[in-house]
């Protein structure tokens, strides 16, 4: 292969990866109330935002989404798995979830509570 082929190869291979789909992901609508000067209140907001660890039995899709590691398939998942067999009980117990496994959980443990 001729040095000039090599470069047509790198162009079209830009070019190809410039028309691949980007995942985008939604940032959360976030409301805010003051209600004391200084102290301000997010009504349904997600507590990733303001640095605080997310009620995995509690959490909607759109926040579950926020989670390193976690898409929107598999956040649909915890929430199924939480519909048909109700709340975690522990952290441990968020492994049953199909495509969740050890390695996964410790990741997500420091974002995660159980309440």
């Amino acid at each position: 292969m001729s040095i000039q082929n090599q470069g047509w190869w790198g162009l079209f291979i830009l070019l190809a990866s410039c028309m691949l789909p980007l995942s985008i992901r939604v940032a959360p609508k976030v409301t805010l109330q003051s209600h004391v000067e200084g102290a301000v209140s997010c009504l349904g907001c997600n507590p990733l935002i303001l640095g605080q660890p997310l009620n995995i039995n509690k959490a909607p899709i759109e926040h579950l989404i926020s989670l390193p590691y976690i898409g929107e398939k598999r956040a649909k998942d915890i929430v199924s798995y939480r519909t048909k067999f109700g709340d975690f009980k522990k952290l441990e117990d968020l492994d049953a979830v199909r495509g969740i496994g050890p390695k996964t959980l410790a990741r997500l443990q420091p974002y995660i509570v159980i309440e």
